[in-house]
């Protein structure tokens, strides 16, 4: 059978079984039918099921009544459902400004909004109805014909092991219901929303491929994707399944030989939901608990790089990766057909990030961006597949697979991988302090390359890429829009880009114009947090005087706007001195380290 025929079968299989939430009987029947065809792979081991302790949130039924009328839709994750009376109030401004919920009207109500063509905006507007104390939400698609499941939380933030169940109900309905429900406002209303959350268990499901049939290699590759998924799911993420299934058959039908290494295939529960903790980080709990048993049982620094799959089956393929695996994706991707797009620092909103924060290299497919007309709705069907494209990643992934798992290490351009680090801080302007410790790093990467210390160098990439790379949110939780979703490289170089709007702002400003000013300014992150660790960076402009100098620039009070600017330049010398100093240890202590051992050996 034709590879994208194999695929599109696997796709509308899995699909037939229904929406695949953690830990419910849906998921168990999809993780069989995946152990089925790992099972079926002529190099694998027999796969294997790992039990994952999961918060099992399932909705039973959701509707309104109103004005004589019942709207069905879906209840949103993770809130705890619950029966509401009050009256209806429909919310006739931009629900991501913080003033369109300070109507006394929403107090009390049952609030009717539009949601956010951004639908990772939903939890901020469903945060801001909770604030103001509405007594439930009902949101409605800004497209025609659908459904959708978002997740919203109890909190501002992305801690994660911090939980705030979300404390009101929330529903879904379609575009022309809410319309319609739109304009009952000032009715008094009945909402429905009726769930169980409770805890149990979900798979991972894993096969070991090695051709050589041993039980384990010198070092390992994981290829991965994830099962469980809200509403039909076929491109988030049974399209990423199908293609792990097709990635086995090709690696098992091929006649090349591994090597020393083996190939863990790995199909993951939990990464749309089901931390036990209830996590803010709701996201790639699965995962994270994988990685855990991984180091528990001393294999996780056997891992040379994982290659993930999530939502790829529709528009051009986009890898988000680190830097020593960048020449190999993209000359496997030529070879495949394929026109990718490459994103320096991984996604944080999959799986591949459970691994990536611990410093191991990753590629990871994903294309949310083309795709979030239809993203977790009803109309993410298996007819909206390119089948051709998933068999041409299929293709794609065995080739880096292999010679990951050939070659372990060696397959690591870490010498193209220190160049373009100093590379990147040189183009961004970085201070001197920083570059020549970067300078110095790529010194040693090139001795250590040439006395073939692979091993040494993975384990000092490992450290340096936790260090260098960090997901970073522009701005107040409240009060910005927007995702966080690259891990960054040197996210602490922001400040570089700040300075230089500052300077902007300034020149306008003593040109007299005020709008051209305050443009500038309202595009510097007055806070900079890193979502997940929930530490701030470093900021020129802080959020006091951040707010007066808009107030004063939207005014155009010239004089006194200038001295804030001046103040904050002068400020930005101190602050840039001291995170360059920081960041220049940082990279030193990688560099010291690499001296010693490569001196050693």
């Amino acid at each position: 059978m034709q590879l994208h025929l194999m695929i599109e079968n696997v796709v509308r299989r899995l699909h037939s079984l229904g929406e695949a939430i953690a830990g419910t009987d849906v998921e168990r029947k999809v993780v069989e039918s995946i152990k089925t065809y790992f099972d079926c792979l002529k190099c694998g081991s027999s796969a294997r099921f790992i039990r994952v302790p999961v918060a099992v949130w399932v909705d039973h039924e959701a509707y309104v009544e109103a004005h004589g009328e019942v709207f069905h839709g879906l209840s949103l994750p993770q809130t705890l459902g619950g029966e509401v009376e009050a009256r209806l109030y429909t919310l006739g401004c931009d629900p991501l400004e913080a003033w369109c919920w300070r109507d006394e009207r929403v107090k009390g109500s049952i609030v009717v909004v539009e949601a956010p063509k951004d639908v990772s905006e939903i939890a901020t507007a469903y945060l801001f109805a909770v604030e103001a104390g509405a007594e439930a939400i009902v949101f409605y698609d800004p497209w025609p014909s659908r459904l959708r499941r978002i997740v919203v939380t109890g909190r501002w933030d992305f801690c994660k092991r911090c939980s705030a169940p979300a404390p009101i109900p929330a529903i879904y309905l379609s575009r022309e219901d809410g319309l319609r429900l739109a304009k009952f406002t000032g009715v008094r209303a009945r909402l429905v929303s009726r769930v169980s959350l409770k805890d149990g268990v979900g798979y991972i499901v894993e096969v070991i491929l090695s051709p050589r049939r041993v039980a384990g290699g010198e070092w390992e590759v994981i290829v991965s994707a994830h099962h469980d998924h809200w509403l039909d799911g076929a491109n988030d993420n049974l399209a990423g399944v199908a293609t792990l299934v097709a990635v086995g058959e090709l690696l098992c039908r091929s006649s090349e030989d591994f090597g020393p290494g083996i190939i863990r295939l790995v199909s993951f529960t939990a990464e749309e939901f089901g931390s036990p903790h209830l996590s803010a980080w709701y996201w790639a709990y699965g995962s994270t608990y994988y990685v855990s048993e991984l180091e528990n049982v001393g294999l996780l620094d056997k891992i040379v790089a994982i290659v993930n799959l999530d939502v790829i089956g529709y528009g051009r393929p986009r890898v988000h990766l680190t830097l020593e695996l960048e020449d190999l994706i993209r000359g496997a991707a030529s070879r495949a057909g394929l026109d990718i797009e490459v994103i320096v620092g991984d996604n944080v909103y999959t799986d591949s990030y459970s691994f990536s924060s611990r410093g191991i290299p990753v590629a990871s497919m994903i294309n949310l961006e083309d795709y979030m007309e239809y993203y977790h709705t009803n109309l993410d069907t298996p007819d909206r597949l390119d089948y051709h494209l998933l068999g041409k990643i299929a293709e794609m992934v065995s080739e880096i697979a292999r010679k990951l798992a050939s070659k372990g290490v060696e397959a690591l351009d870490f010498v193209s991988a220190a160049y373009k680090m100093y590379d990147y801080a040189d183009r961004v302007g970085a201070p001197l302090p920083l570059k020549r410790s970067l300078y110095r790093l790529l010194r040693e990467v090139v001795k250590a390359a040439d006395a073939k210390l692979y091993s040494r160098l993975a384990k000092t990439f490992r450290k340096l890429n936790s260090l260098v790379y960090a997901p970073c949110f522009n701005g107040d939780y409240r009060f910005a829009t927007g995702s966080f979703e690259v891990s960054k490289l040197f996210p602490w170089l922001t400040i570089l880009e700040d300075r230089k709007k500052l300077q902007d702002a300034l020149k306008a400003l003593e040109k007299g114009d005020c709008s051209e000013a305050l443009e500038i300014v309202e595009e510097i992150g007055w806070s900079r947090p890193l979502p997940g660790r929930e530490e701030l960076l470093a900021s020129l402009l802080p959020s006091a005087a951040g707010v007066r100098l808009v107030e004063l620039l939207r005014t155009c009070r010239i004089n006194e706007a200038l001295k804030i600017l001046k103040v904050a330049l002068e400020r930005a010398k101190h602050v840039i001195r001291l995170t360059i100093i920081e960041a220049s240890k940082a990279i030193d202590s990688v560099y010291y380290e690499l001296v010693t051992t490569r001196i050693g050996e």
